[in-house]
């Protein structure tokens, strides 16, 4: 039984092993081809507190506190809830993203804003991460902006203002997991799903 366990605990870590050397290389290959994904997801996309794991596509959105608390306010079928965290509202509309002071549409979050009107917002904070924004570029179609290589904030609002009239940050933590268009995003993340509190869906 002994030796079993060994055998079992050896493979194991071989196996952990190859999957950190993969990853590694995915990263340093994206690095050094500077690769970005844009996804357009449709026209019909919500915020919701549930994930929905029918939806083809089911990104993380609003960041969460020590608590798991969504930060921010946010709209569900006209309700608003929660205390502003943010300047900007993130509103969910027929004709696309908007993003204002104000909500424009009954379903819609906060979230730190990456390019208002085509211009993009500039950040102090140097920490190098893999990046996701919801855009929209007034043809009435969402938009997935994702690095697949660790860049600042500012960095990537610059990549996302060439590519969007408007453009929400979107939550890349530890709890990051994502499925976009069917295909699972940083799939590693796939374990601490259910830790997250707020999506982003589209059918």
């Amino acid at each position: 039984m002994k030796q079993r366990g060994r055998r079992i605990a050896a493979l194991l870590a071989g196996i952990t092993m190859i999957v950190a050397v993969l990853c590694c290389a995915t990263l340093l290959y994206n690095y050094k081809y500077h690769k970005i994904v844009i996804t357009p997801i449709g026209r019909e996309v919500y915020f919701t507190t549930e994930r929905n794991p029918d939806a083809k596509t089911c990104v993380p959105a609003a960041y969460t506190d020590c608590d798991n608390k969504i930060l921010g306010s946010y709209r569900i079928d006209g309700r608003t809830y929660n205390k502003t965290h943010f300047p900007h509202k993130m509103s969910l509309t027929a004709s696309g993203l908007v993003i204002s002071r104000s909500w424009h549409s009954a379903n819609g979050f906060q979230q730190q804003t990456l390019v208002y009107r085509g211009k993009a917002y500039h950040f102090r904070d140097p920490a190098r991460r893999l990046r996701r924004a919801l855009c929209s570029n007034g043809d009435q179609e969402y938009y997935i902006i994702e690095s697949t290589y660790p860049m600042t904030l500012c960095e990537f609002a610059n990549i996302c203002s060439k590519n969007s009239y408007y453009a929400a940050n979107l939550d890349m933590g530890t709890y990051g997991y994502g499925k976009v268009n069917g295909h699972i995003r940083n799939w590693w993340t796939i374990f601490w799903r259910g830790k997250q509190t707020n999506w982003i869906c589209a059918e």
